[in-house]
């Protein structure tokens, strides 16, 4: 826990990876340390890309062993077609409760209709889709909201929050598109105030891509944000809590009405920025 809250870290990896790697073991460990409660899995590089089986496999024997401290994502390579959805199924029916997709690793655009079949098992089993964000030329946040407003009746989150090529697209990224919300790994704490400045503060999420990135310094970071206590729990744990249990958005007026509050609110940050 920090400071009382209940602390969710909505992304780190485990696995032997070719690039990275760490056990759920090590994990735990680090997670006891710094106070997190819950982290949510996926598998490491190699598992994404090509072994996406043996990786949702490794993910589900994590959370069926430790299921206070663990939740997962599936992972399936979009190149594999209806196999990858077949897969996709097989894991969420099996305990996982999303989808982790890397477009860069994987080699498409966010956009790229390939996906599709994906997204659409994903509405189908009513779970959301994270997809990494930041490095050109495929992955960036506008390319995630073409895809979002596609299938208003999707859940996305903008992994590291286009961090660092595209923080500037942000928030007008979650003003079009109010079926995405973003999870902060990477992100200083001046990028936190500005999205919370721009009125976004009930879809940014807390994660640390944990061993890519430092754990214990993205929990440091926490200190540091400019929040008030209650919008700082909600980033910590109840956002999260609340895109994992909500039904998704339908195609009716309740999306325009939030597509028309998110537009006003970035139409803010525009103008202060402007002044500034």
């Amino acid at each position: 826990m920090q400071d009382g809250n209940t602390l969710i870290d909505a992304h780190c990896y485990i696995g032997a990876g070719f690039h990275y790697g760490q056990t759920p073991e090590a994990l735990l460990a680090q997670m006891a340390q710094l106070g997190i409660d819950r982290a949510v899995l996926a598998p490491a590089d190699r598992y994404i890309a090509v072994d996406n089986r043996e990786g949702n496999d490794l993910v589900l024997k994590a959370v069926a062993r430790w299921p206070d401290h663990f939740w997962g994502f599936a992972t399936v390579n979009p190149w594999y077609g209806q196999r990858a959805v077949q897969e996709f199924k097989r894991a969420i029916r099996a305990g996982l409760i999303g989808l982790n997709l890397d477009s860069v690793l994987q080699g498409y655009l966010i956009c790229d209709p390939l996906v599709h079949p994906l997204v659409e098992a994903a509405i189908e089993l009513d779970v959301p889709i994270y997809f990494s964000t930041g490095t050109p030329i495929n992955a960036q946040p506008m390319q995630l909201v073409e895809l979002a407003l596609a299938y208003p009746e999707g859940r996305f989150i903008m992994g590291h929050m286009g961090h660092a090529d595209f923080w500037i697209d942000v928030p007008y990224a979650l003003a079009q598109a109010p079926n995405i919300w973003a999870e902060l790994s990477y992100n200083l704490p001046s990028a936190v105030k500005r999205m919370l400045d721009a009125g976004f503060g009930e879809r940014l999420i807390f994660g640390s891509d944990a061993p890519k990135s430092n754990l214990a310094l993205e929990v440091m970071k926490i200190g540091y944000w400019d929040a008030t206590a209650a919008r700082k729990a909600d980033i910590l744990a109840g956002n999260l809590r609340r895109l994992l249990g909500q039904r998704p958005l339908s195609k009716t007026s309740a999306l325009s009405d939030l597509r028309e509050s998110g537009e006003t609110r970035a139409a803010a940050f525009d103008q202060d920025r402007s002044e500034r």
